[in-house]
């Protein structure tokens, strides 16, 4: 018993380094303005998806548009075929539409994405 407590246990604590130790996605806002449209604001971000990352299947509620600034990403997209991009390709994302953005490359993936959305509003919500 004392023998099966003591894997378990070291099995756990091999797992929560493992994850501790993963690298993760990091944003970073870079602008957030007042839209000309009243109510809405845009908001500047750069984005880093680690090697092997993802963003995780998420939707944002104002429209999106990106620019991969190094790296490659594939971006599937939900109802549509998935697509790659790479340093210099841009990309827009409608608003309330699922989607996740991989890192496929052997380099981070940095984005500077442009976020039209409505004041008071998640810029992101992630989806099971």
């Amino acid at each position: 018993m004392f023998r099966s407590v003591t894997v378990i246990t070291l099995s756990l604590s091999v797992v929560a380094l493992v994850v501790a130790q993963a690298p993760t996605n990091t944003r970073r806002m870079l602008l957030r303005s007042d839209a000309p449209t009243p109510g809405y604001e845009i908001v500047l971000v750069e984005g880093t998806i680690p090697v092997g990352g993802r963003e995780g299947r998420h939707m944002h509620p104002g429209a999106l548009v990106a620019r991969v600034l190094s790296g490659t990403v594939r971006l599937d997209h939900e109802n549509r075929e998935s697509v790659v991009y790479e340093v210099g390709d841009s990309m827009q994302i409608e608003p309330n539409t699922v989607h996740e953005g991989v890192n496929v490359g052997d380099v981070p993936a940095v984005l500077l994405a442009t976020f039209v959305v409505e004041k008071g509003q998640p810029m992101t919500t992630q989806v099971d």
